[in-house]
């Protein structure tokens, strides 16, 4: 719990700086969690209890990323061979390849 409530106290500053610096006033209203630690049970919501805890402004639900989403997948291919929780642990490696392919696009 103590590194837990830690990574909260962090993403706490993180808003609070975005907050500060943003110059379109934009505010955060989800957070989302990926790498294999998001897979956690319960970490979603103990992370969404605490983040929101005596704020006057609640940044709304913190949900699992999904490293699927700009992925297009053919209909052959439709069959993904994870999850999209068992995905979370190849949330980098899945960032990276797209970054890779729209740099060389």
């Amino acid at each position: 719990m103590p590194i837990l409530d830690s990574i909260v106290d962090e993403i706490k500053n993180v808003v609070r700086f975005h907050e500060d610096h943003n110059v379109n006033h934009k505010p955060i209203n989800k957070i989302m969690l990926c790498g294999g630690s998001a897979r956690l049970l319960g970490i979603a919501d103990y992370i969404s209890a605490r983040i929101n805890l005596g704020s006057s402004k609640p940044l709304g639900k913190v949900q699992l990323g999904d490293p699927w989403t700009n992925l297009s997948i053919t209909k052959m291919d439709k069959s993904v061979p994870l999850t999209p929780e068992s995905a979370l642990g190849f949330a980098t490696a899945i960032g990276l390849a797209l970054r890779g392919l729209s740099d060389a696009g």
